[in-house]
């Protein structure tokens, strides 16, 4: 590893929201859902106050970072966009608010979606098969690779970039991609380190190798199950 990415414990860059929300019943409320796989946090749907069976709800501010305490290991993570400012989750969905002084919220976006994330967050899982949960402790005390804030942001534009070009690839012609499925991440994991993305394969060049992976990526579908209205708060 670089050795000015620094591994920094998760709860020096990262603290606990503890906001809540009193449901008024005559009020109707937006929930959120957070997909697998690194694909984002999105709107589940609307609901009347009157249909939620606990009078509290974790209200969600735009730019924090949240996880579903079940498929954390499964990598359903991601930041709370500004169309999901103050809609509710449960205790099943920790938020946490991001120290701005030392971490770029995109930088931890795009790590959310690294095979090494997805590892840290199965590590700080457990339970039995059917009811392994995040544990907020063991998550919080593991360690991210952390550069300086310019050197994030650099990164996160590179990134961006490559990501960008992902974006028009639904007009290139269907290919078989089953040996490039581990790329993505791999080059995530790259980029995030500081190294120049330059992989080639038989098959061409990294930048092409991200812009066949998008096709594979458009046809995830989330879970059903997974959604800020779990029953438990």
């Amino acid at each position: 590893m670089n050795q000015s990415f620094s591994p920094t414990p998760l709860r020096e860059l990262l603290s606990r929201s503890s906001q809540t929300l009193e449901i008024d019943p005559l009020v109707k409320y937006q929930e959120v859902t957070v997909k697998m796989w690194g694909k984002g946090v999105v709107r589940r749907g609307y609901v009347d106050g009157s249909a939620l069976s606990n009078g509290r709800r974790f209200l969600a501010s735009a730019g924090q970072f949240v996880l579903s305490r079940i498929d954390a290991r499964h990598g359903a993570n991601g930041l709370i966009p500004n169309e999901l400012d103050s809609a509710i989750v449960t205790n099943d969905f920790p938020l946490f608010d991001l120290d701005s002084s030392r971490l770029e919220p995109k930088y931890l976006e795009w790590l959310g979606r690294t095979h090494d994330f997805v590892d840290l967050c199965l590590r700080a899982s457990e339970g039995t098969t059917n009811r392994v949960r995040l544990s907020e402790e063991r998550f919080l005390s593991l360690s991210i690779p952390l550069p300086s804030l310019d050197e994030q942001r650099r990164i996160v534009g590179r990134i961006d970039v490559l990501a960008a070009k992902i974006g028009v690839s639904r007009t290139l012609r269907d290919r078989a991609v089953e040996e490039l499925a581990a790329f993505w991440p791999a080059l995530l994991n790259d980029a995030l380190r500081g190294r120049v993305v330059s992989r080639r394969t038989s098959d061409g060049s990294a930048q092409s190798i991200l812009v066949l992976l998008a096709k594979r990526h458009e046809g995830f579908v989330e879970s059903k199950a997974n959604n800020g209205v779990s029953s438990q708060a």
